[in-house]
């Protein structure tokens, strides 16, 4: 998951999650061909010429999407000062593997669940604060 800036302003965040989303979108048409091309059966010359059609179109519109066309656009944030374990249960909850830190509408960095296992493993669970 990555924060996506405009200027250092948070106006977003494109994860593995909004990507898979986006292919999904796709997914009967990318399995339509999928079908095709593991089939045992011959495959009608017809049918190849609209199979190739349809997988350089599919092709076209993923190499197409930008950022902006994924990205979730209101992402969960947290502030700097905000405690870790409410952090770490936001994450829980929601299911997420990465907070923006948002000071005044401006990204000044980002926690993930690994710097939170870091910290549980250098501390210990009463030290993470």
């Amino acid at each position: 998951g990555a924060p996506v800036v405009e200027g250092r302003k948070l106006v977003g965040v494109a994860s593995r999650s909004d990507a898979l989303r986006a292919l999904y979108e796709e997914r009967t048409q990318a399995a339509r061909i999928s079908d095709v091309y593991s089939s045992p059966y011959p495959i009608p010359l017809a049918a190849l010429e609209q199979l190739s059609k349809d997988t350089r179109k599919l092709t076209d519109h993923l190499a197409n999407l930008r950022v902006r066309d994924i990205m979730t656009t209101e992402p969960l944030v947290a502030s700097p000062t905000d405690d870790v374990e409410v952090l770490a249960r936001m994450m829980a909850t929601e299911r997420v593997h990465r907070i923006p830190i948002v000071q005044d509408g401006e990204l000044v960095g980002i926690v993930s669940s690994l710097d939170i296992a870091r910290l549980v493993a250098d501390r210990g669970l009463g030290g993470a604060r």
